[in-house]
């Protein structure tokens, strides 16, 4: 038998059809350097994450992005060990799937280590405002805010920012963040379209770090 054959569902040729994972399973390590080392080659795949999405290839690198069966990976980690994949295909319905071991949702790309923490709704949300030097993290399920998650939180300093309409909530997780036992937690409204996100704001709408800071420290304020 081939040596790589226990990877097949995960390895991928350019010739073969876009294969849909199983929920529940994890790619092995080989199988995620490959697709890193595929979106690194692929100048049509690196071209719509950097020129579109406005992350920067220094930002793909550090996270570790690959590319396979035409998805876009986002690996998580916890204490170097991996617990999730987030696939990301452009265009799809959801354009998100999230797949561990566990089937539980993760917090992307991890906690920040300081004290301040911006909650986000999305991957690329939590990538941008990091590039921009902010202590963003998400959640793989968007929007969410699971009990095994909020309680990560205790201690900190949590503005919500979530897409501009998702006040809503972004109100239910601040009230489960107090819950939990955190320092402070507010809501921050973006002063964006319906559905505008903190990527938006970085990559659309080309608003800078210290203009979100300013909206932060408002709503805290106003709180």
């Amino acid at each position: 038998a081939h040596p790589l054959r226990h990877l097949e569902p995960w390895l991928d040729s350019a010739a073969e059809p876009v294969r849909r994972k199983p929920a529940g399973r994890l790619p092995p390590e080989i199988a995620l350097r490959r697709a890193v080392e595929r979106l690194r080659g692929d100048e049509t795949a690196m071209r719509h994450i950097v020129g579109v999405r406005g992350l920067t290839r220094l930002t793909v690198r550090s996270y570790g992005l690959g590319f396979a069966a035409g998805e876009y990976w986002f690996p998580v980690r916890h204490r170097g060990r991996l617990v999730n994949l987030v696939r990301h295909v452009p265009g799809d319905d959801p354009p998100y799937r999230a797949r561990s071991g566990q089937d539980t949702a993760s917090l992307y790309p991890n906690m920040p280590s300081g004290q301040a923490v911006l909650l986000v709704a999305g991957i690329f949300d939590a990538l941008l405002a990091r590039q921009h030097g902010l202590p963003a993290v998400t959640t793989t399920c968007g929007k969410t805010l699971p009990d095994h998650l909020a309680v990560r939180f205790k201690g900190k300093r949590v503005a919500v920012a979530y897409d501009s309409g998702e006040e809503e909530a972004a109100y239910a997780s601040v009230k489960k963040l107090r819950a939990v036992g955190v320092s402070s937690a507010w809501v921050v409204s973006l002063p964006l379209p319906e559905g505008g996100d903190v990527a938006d704001w970085f990559v659309k709408f080309n608003n800078t770090k210290e203009e979100l800071v300013a909206q932060i420290t408002a709503a805290r304020e106003a709180k």
